[in-house]
């Protein structure tokens, strides 16, 4: 078991930034993955467009926010302008879950909570679609080797109420009980996976705790896995981009704000990539 408390380091994007789903020449917005964003009602909704826009600006090419209903969807659309989102309904879901395009799925953000609600998140772990699940997604374990979760300590207390042990040791139970790539966020965010490795990211600073933030980060990891990379080295390379992100937004940040320093991120990771190849 490794465990290194310096996510933004050179050392800790060793861990990650070779396998970074870069675009290629001959990449196309189809080639680069397909995230879908299961949204929830209207008075909910910035949740949604926070993981979609995210996902987006990380690395899929394409990313679908499905609304409950038409009546949702149009009003999604209406109150607020992301021309580069597509939009579906709920009741689409079967045929997005069958289209080998649609390459991860991000549920829970701005969800709601309900035997609706807990179908959806049922057929969509059942799919065996790359999933993230955050937020209202989190009421119960799912044995899943296709998924990647990201609760916060509440959450994660009430999905593994008989966990003991330290932070990292009960991520990693979390991890080796479920199957999945577990995120158990705070001010030390720890990244844990069943195989026992885990990483432990130590330099967030405080001003991420605002509303939406924890969508953004949701929507990174959903879209770099939509672009095909490890579950176990999107989540870290996630957590990453969303630290750096809040230290460059600095005080007074908002999650809008995140998103928008996505591409500064990405501009120096990619320098530090040329250097590498």
């Amino acid at each position: 078991m490794a465990i290194t408390e310096k996510p933004t380091s050179d050392i800790g994007k060793e861990l990650w930034l070779q396998l970074f789903p870069w675009p290629k020449a001959e990449s196309n917005k189809y080639t680069r993955g397909h995230a879908v964003v299961v949204g929830g009602p209207l008075e909910t909704c910035g949740a949604a467009k926070l993981v979609g826009i995210s996902a987006l600006k990380i690395a899929a090419g394409l990313v679908t926010i499905l609304a409950p209903d038409e009546d949702a969807k149009r009003n999604y659309i209406a109150s607020g302008n992301v021309n580069a989102l597509m939009w579906g309904t709920h009741a689409e879901l079967h045929d997005y879950l069958s289209d080998q395009h649609v390459t991860s799925i991000v549920v829970g953000p701005g969800l709601g909570v309900g035997d609706f609600q807990r179908q959806l998140i049922d057929i969509i772990v059942d799919s065996n679609k790359p999933v993230l699940m955050d937020a209202d997604a989190l009421v119960k374990p799912h044995v899943s080797t296709h998924s990647i979760i990201t609760p916060h300590e509440g959450e994660f207390a009430r999905l593994f109420p008989d966990l003991t042990g330290s932070r990292e040791d009960r991520a990693l139970k979390a991890a080796e009980m479920t199957g999945s790539v577990v995120v158990l966020k705070g001010s030390k965010t720890i990244i844990a996976s069943p195989d026992r490795r885990i990483f432990v990211n130590a330099t967030a600073t405080p001003w991420l705790a605002t509303a939406g933030s924890g969508d953004v980060l949701s929507g990174m990891i959903g879209g770099l896995i939509a672009s095909g990379m490890p579950y176990y080295e999107a989540a870290i390379a996630g957590v990453y981009v969303h630290s750096k992100a809040g230290m460059m937004a600095g005080p007074g940040l908002i999650a809008d704000d995140l998103v928008q320093q996505i591409s500064t991120v990405l501009r120096e990771l990619s320098l530090d990539h040329q250097h590498h190849i």
